[in-house]
């Protein structure tokens, strides 16, 4: 077994912070950059919301569902390699992006049938699915339950429900008793503001990045 002193455990927060703050700053610039290289925002109304998306490319239908706080245009990078092959489709999830969430619920049973709906209206015939975090659990509770509905589908990063028991502990450590409502409260009332309505996604990189710079100055 080994053990850490507090010297070690503020070293290794100092570096959790501020690889923390890179990646957020990076995924701004990618949000922001993706605007003017993904094709025209579109719209298309299923499981009574408004579910906005992007595609490029053309060929045997691509899903990709990214995770929680993001948007579709988090998913740049990939699509653009993806498209020389696939027809890639990337919708905001509900509540996430340009998509709206009139009911300002979430759970991963809600947004599997948004996305089964969803590959019904645009009459979508056996995609590949695939999704990250909050997305592969979509995934994960899509696929179950409509097991006909993909040709096959990757889930990365699939969150705590499938976590080990060390990674747990990790996290407890890392954010203190009370895991996983401690994570959702680092910025108290910001999910009320953020997911409730669309084009709320900048307003949370403002507070990740407030918090974060709070926060390394503690941890070096």
């Amino acid at each position: 077994m080994v053990f850490y002193t507090e010297s070690d455990w503020r070293g290794v927060m100092n570096h959790i912070f501020k690889f923390a703050f890179i990646f957020i700053i990076n995924t701004i610039f990618l949000i922001n950059a993706s605007a003017t290289m993904m094709d025209k925002d579109k719209f298309v109304e299923a499981n009574g919301i408004k579910i906005h998306y992007v595609e490029e490319g053309e060929g045997p239908p691509l899903l990709l569902i990214h995770g929680g706080g993001l948007t579709a245009k988090s998913w740049q990078g990939l699509a653009k390699e993806a498209s020389r092959y696939f027809r890639v489709i990337m919708p905001d999830s509900r509540g996430h992006g340009l998509t709206n969430n009139p009911q300002g619920t979430f759970s991963y049973d809600l947004m599997a049938e948004d996305m089964a709906a969803f590959v019904k209206a645009l009459k979508l015939e056996k995609p590949l699915v695939m999704g990250y975090s909050d997305g592969g659990m979509v995934v994960l509770k899509l696929t179950s339950r409509y097991p006909d509905l993909a040709r096959a589908a990757i889930v990365g990063g699939a969150t705590h429900r499938f976590a080990t028991a060390h990674y747990m502990q990790g996290m407890e450590i890392f954010y203190g008793k009370g895991m996983p409502q401690a994570e959702m409260t680092l910025i108290p009332g910001s999910g009320h503001a953020i997911f409730q309505t669309p084009g709320k996604t900048p307003l949370f990189y403002a507070l990740v990045l407030e918090f974060l710079q709070r926060q390394i100055p503690k941890a070096s």
